[in-house]
């Protein structure tokens, strides 16, 4: 793959001006109209008109560019290049009021960090280091478009100088604002272009002595392997898609299950609470208005016995925080400088 042409050839057609605008982060295209998201507008259709052919050549080209099959035996077409995710389905299969309709979508993925120490909460801030400074496992969860790639990258841009990274991903969404970081970072695309699965690389990454091992996403059979990752002494930041915090752990053991049938869910889920302790759920609300707002929705704390513990809570305006159980904590460290954490956190108290 050419991804210079490919890139050319997407920044130069029709959709040109909209790829400007570095606020827009999906453009999709139904068989009929062409739809894009907008950080602060939302949703929003686009005047710019495409006909059958046009569509056609257009995502065709694109295949062509990418070397991959697009046709009645291949009809999705999935691929990642530079900043772009691009995803097509083929009129064999693609319909628009009754007619044939080829539809496409593209995700833009940003080159600069979304998420700073400037738009969390102190306290939040100093969670997400106590998390790190102790090499705890963490989970990202939310549906589709509420940020829990950026929150992934954010983790990764707080970790301690020279800490060695194996990063997989299928889709190339991690690898934006993150080259200037100072630290041993390994990244791994798992592909249609390579024969190595996620879980192949997965089981590769144990041998290469990291001290993090993060899968950008984690939507099958894998997750198997990332719990034994977690399991053996490795910590895991991955991000999985979910409608709501209580069905995070359900839905993992799920995933663990597909390996094979006789494992005891029981089991499986006391071994996810036990080697996974902080799980986050992020949320994405637009306004009468089309005002798209992410937040995270709650974080919870798992101390490997009971059920997880939801320690904040945010409707998108106003933040609640609760004391994590002191005995939950005791085996572990807490520098000096984490003074918002520990007075909100560990000492419960309300305004710091």
């Amino acid at each position: 793959m050419n991804k210079e042409k490919i890139i050319s050839f997407l920044e130069t057609s029709f959709l040109k001006e909209i790829l400007k605008d570095k606020d827009v982060t999906d453009i999709s295209f139904n068989g009929k109209d062409i739809y894009y998201l907008h950080n602060f507008l939302g949703r929003q259709k686009s005047s710019l008109e495409l006909n059958f052919p046009q569509s056609f050549d257009f995502v065709r080209q694109v295949a062509n560019l990418s070397e991959r099959p697009f046709s009645l035996v291949d009809p999705i077409l999935d691929v990642s290049f530079g900043r772009y995710r691009f995803n097509a389905i083929h009129h064999s299969v693609g319909v628009s009021k009754e007619n044939k309709a080829v539809t496409f979508s593209i995700r833009t993925m940003s080159q600069e960090l979304k998420i700073t120490d400037k738009t969390l909460p102190l306290a939040l801030l100093q969670l997400f280091q106590f998390i790190i400074f102790n090499h705890l496992s963490i989970v990202i969860s939310g549906m589709s478009g509420t940020g829990k790639t950026e929150l992934a990258k954010y983790l990764i841009s707080k970790m301690p100088k020279n800490e060695r990274l194996v990063i997989i991903d299928n889709i190339n969404e991690l690898s934006g604002g993150l080259e200037n970081l100072e630290i041993d970072l390994n990244y791994w695309i798992a592909s249609q272009e390579s024969i190595l699965d996620l879980k192949t690389l997965i089981k590769n990454s144990l041998r290469s002595n990291p001290d993090w091992v993060i899968v950008s996403e984690s939507r099958g059979k894998e997750m198997l392997d990332i719990l034994t990752a977690a399991m053996s002494g490795h910590p895991t930041i991955t991000t999985v898609h979910a409608f709501d915090s209580k069905t995070v752990i359900e839905r993992m053991t799920s995933m663990v299950l597909m390996n094979d049938k006789n494992l005891n869910p029981d089991d499986v889920e006391k071994d996810l609470r036990y080697h996974f302790r902080f799980f986050v759920f992020l949320k994405r609300e637009i306004s009468s208005l089309g005002i798209v707002n992410r937040f995270i929705k709650e974080i919870a704390f798992s101390d490997g016995l009971k059920e997880p513990q939801l320690i904040y809570q945010s409707d998108g305006k106003e933040s609640k925080f609760y004391k994590i159980h002191a005995n939950s904590v005791i085996n572990l460290k807490i520098p000096a400088s984490l003074k918002d954490f520990y007075q909100v956190f560990i000492k419960g108290v309300k305004d710091v």
